[in-house]
């Protein structure tokens, strides 16, 4: 694994930490807890943003994107703390899997976007391999930081 290939993968290793930290000790009721109408609980975030993560790090590196649903991702919740953990050990693990073989030489490969199952709004033209994985990594961590605040509320008590 080359050095740049290697500082993306401590970039995801570092994300899933941050959402680890937000689970970790957590009550069910405080994972499943939205902070308010419309808002999004620790648990859906963490199904999405590791569903998202490993969407597009899987095209970015060119891999065959995984099947998603989106709505079902939000609406999931936990049982316990150990099961969005062990959702990020296996993130944690496809990462590494993904990033493995990778040549950082790549990064810069121009995708025909017809052959994306999906193209969001904000996407630059044209969609390289590096806006792909760069987008996996920043959108996982805005997610990891709502997830943080949800519980920065729950444990100070403001539900």
């Amino acid at each position: 694994m080359d050095s740049a290939v290697r500082s993306l993968h401590e970039m995801f290793s570092d994300g899933h930490r941050a959402i680890e930290s937000a689970c970790e000790g957590a009550p069910a009721e405080a994972l499943n807890w939205r902070p308010a109408d419309g808002a999004n609980a620790i648990s859906g975030l963490v199904h999405h943003a590791l569903s998202s993560e490993r969407f597009w790090l899987r095209i970015g590196v060119g891999l065959p994107p995984i099947r998603r649903d989106r709505e079902a991702e939000f609406a999931s919740e936990a049982s316990d703390a150990a099961e969005l953990l062990a959702l990020v050990r296996a993130a944690e693990t496809d990462v590494a899997a993904a990033l493995g073989s990778f040549e950082a030489a790549r990064l810069g490969e121009v995708l025909d976007p017809a052959s994306l199952p999906f193209v969001p709004p904000d996407a630059p033209a044209p969609i390289t391999r590096m806006w792909c994985v760069i987008h996996a990594l920043e959108h996982a961590r805005e997610h990891a930081g709502q997830m943080m605040l949800t519980r920065q509320l729950w444990d100070s008590g403001r539900r």
